[in-house]
């Protein structure tokens, strides 16, 4: 008989920590917690000592200040960087459905662009130089957007996500990613553009409509709670993430997760014995694949919204110097992005989608 499904993981999983004594449970949850708790705790203590935090110089910005509008950063969000993102977008709204095989090279590719946003709204909270408001908002826009467009759907269900190679830079990257939202959207929330810089023209951006700057901190308190809510989720996947790597060394491991050639094994690299160890196989868990219309909806969905979110935010904020390609970094990314476009439409038209 098959085992069953639990919540994040199945009960081979729970089998395995129940074999183990009294106290190595209790290690194994302390050591998972704290693996967890750590890096998420060292974060959220320097946002809240060593990120802006205090208002920011008035002539910062000066060079950027337009009329109602500011100068904005070509190089993190211009025309290339979000067109290559949005064909690769587009690229997964296809082949997810319909090329269930290239999910991973799709997550794959994005995790390189979601990593880079990542990287660059680290940068913009630590540098204490001129950032605006809305900036912040745009990139946070194309990462959440990205995020659930990309990688949830090759994750498929939230199980994956403990038990998938994918999990290894998944889980981290976006149980960092939702303290740095919850201190934005908090601190926006308690003390308005403190921290950041204000449009001249007054801040607004996109969430079911237009919100203004009248209106900036009620609906902050809104994302704020939502980002908290949010982080129970990777925080509890990534203590199961730590609980089976706990299991593995302990001996505990269930006999379907153990690789079919261990002696290869011995002599691969620890990060590919790791997603060998994690890849959870679809012939134990039993699962069907996912209904298609829904995906294609809910996707459809998703990527409307952010692309609306993230053009609407621009013009809404007069940001200017954003719409043409003449960087290299914008033209590396509009290239990637139709690269992977031209590809999936290639296997598409070479009858190579999944039934």
């Amino acid at each position: 008989m098959r085992p069953k499904r639990t919540f994040l993981v199945h009960d081979d999983f729970w089998q395995g920590f129940v074999k183990l004594g009294g106290r190595h449970q209790v290690a194994a949850a302390v050591v998972a917690t704290a693996l967890t708790f750590t890096p998420v705790g060292l974060l959220t203590w320097a946002l809240a000592t060593h990120a802006q935090g205090a208002v920011q110089d008035s002539n910062i910005c000066n060079n950027r200040y337009l009329m109602r509008g500011f100068t904005g950063n070509s190089d993190v969000y211009g025309l290339g960087i979000r067109l290559g993102i949005y064909l690769q977008w587009l690229a997964s709204l296809i082949a997810n459905p319909l090329l269930e095989r290239e999910r991973a090279t799709m997550a794959g590719s994005y995790l390189t662009f979601s990593l880079a946003l990542a990287i660059a709204v680290l940068l913009l909270a630590f540098q204490h130089e001129c950032a605006f408001t809305s900036e912040i908002i745009i990139v946070l826009t194309i990462f959440w957007g990205g995020t659930l467009l990309v990688m949830v759907p090759f994750v498929q269900l939230l199980a994956d996500i403990a038990t998938t190679g994918l999990g290894l830079a998944l889980v981290p990257l976006i149980l960092s990613m939702l303290p740095v939202s919850a201190w934005f959207w908090l601190r926006l929330a308690l003390y308005g553009e403190l921290d950041f810089a204000a449009t001249p023209g007054g801040t607004s951006f996109f969430l079911l409509g237009r919100i203004t700057s009248q209106h900036l901190q009620a609906v902050s308190w809104f994302m704020a709670v939502l980002c908290l809510i949010l982080c129970v989720i990777p925080v509890f996947s990534s203590i199961c993430l730590c609980l089976v790597l706990f299991l593995d060394w302990a001996g505990q491991r269930p006999p379907e997760w153990r690789a079919d050639q261990e002696e290869k094994a011995r002599k691969d690299k620890i990060l590919d014995r790791l997603q060998r160890l994690m890849k959870r196989r679809t012939e134990v868990m039993g699962e069907k694949p996912p209904k298609k219309w829904p995906m294609v909806m809910s996707g459809t969905l998703i990527a409307s919204w952010s692309i609306i979110a993230v053009e609407l935010t621009l013009v809404w904020n007069s940001v200017k110097g954003v719409y043409n390609v003449r960087s290299t970094g914008q033209i590396i990314a509009l290239v990637v992005g139709l690269g992977i476009l031209v590809k999936v439409l290639w296997l598409l038209r070479h009858g190579r989608a999944s039934g």
